[in-house]
């Protein structure tokens, strides 16, 4: 009887260890949770620095006349892209935006787009409804078969201010 509850017992302990332990391969894989906090991820371990997701600004509201939205630019440290780089952004709410010279005129790109690496922008998007209390951004840099990712989470609070940590 005591030698099948200490079986029993240590088959327990086992399977715990297995599932609390992390694997050689083992990745977080989860978007940020932090609040006004910008969390850099990589797809390879040993650097983990590897990509950044640069903004212009820490805070931003539509009510602000000399921009249309936080200003996003993708930042490779080192020189480790040696081609040229296809970046991907996704966001779950709101909306990225183009706006440069000369015109400055304002384009709508949605909540998924490809850059080659130019600085674009991202903003509130007041068609979605309720406004939402935060924002998930990632990107992706493909370039001579490797990849590369990070991401970004943007809170917004009372009256639209949106905020995010360089």
């Amino acid at each position: 009887m005591h030698r099948t509850i200490l079986t029993g017992v240590a088959l327990v302990a086992a399977a715990l260890l297995l599932v609390l332990l992390p694997g050689p391969t083992a990745r977080n894989t989860k978007p940020p949770t932090a609040q006004f906090t910008s969390e850099q991820t990589s797809a390879s371990p040993a650097r983990p620095d590897i990509l950044k997701i640069e903004t212009d600004r820490v805070k931003y509201s539509p009510a602000m006349s000399s921009t249309v939205g936080i200003g996003l630019t993708p930042r490779f440290s080192d020189s480790v892209m040696d081609g040229k780089a296809k970046f991907i952004w996704k966001t779950d709410h709101g909306v990225f935006l183009k706006w440069s010279p000369p015109d400055y005129k304002v384009i709508r790109l949605g909540r998924e787009t490809t850059t080659a690496g130019e600085k674009i922008y991202w903003s509130l998007d007041f068609n979605e409804k309720p406004a939402p209390s935060s924002a998930n951004i990632s990107l992706t840099a493909l370039w001579n078969g490797k990849e590369a990712s990070s991401a970004l989470k943007i809170i917004v609070g009372k009256d639209s201010i949106c905020q995010s940590e360089r």
